[in-house]
């Protein structure tokens, strides 16, 4: 809900302050972590192998890693990228939910 975000984001915010800090946060909400200085995407999904021209030659990795990497903002210049599409997402779900279902026009 609106408020417990709210909660979350002012803590998150009071933790910026100290420049020794290392703070990692996982969030399915990514409202929360739009003022981080760095946003990694990850996936757990077979990826292809960059250094082999050969789309169909596939790397099956244990876990997780990196599909992309950066600001908020920079993230979002990427219309094809996969943080740009979630973002996309939430706010069409958002709409949803908070409109019984039905978009509106903006």
């Amino acid at each position: 809900d609106n408020k417990s975000e709210y909660l979350v984001q002012k803590t998150i915010n009071n933790l910026k302050g100290n420049e020794n800090r290392i703070t990692i946060i996982i969030a399915h909400r990514l409202s929360t972590i739009r003022y981080a200085n760095t946003i990694f995407v990850l996936s757990n999904r077979e990826r292809s192998d960059n250094n082999n021209n050969n789309n169909n030659n596939k790397i099956n990795n244990e876990g997780s890693y990196i599909i992309e990497q950066g600001t908020h903002d920079s993230l979002m210049k990427n219309k094809n990228g996969i943080y740009h599409l979630m973002i996309n997402n939430q706010k069409i779900s958002s709409n949803k939910s908070s409109n019984n279902g039905k978009i509106m026009d903006r």
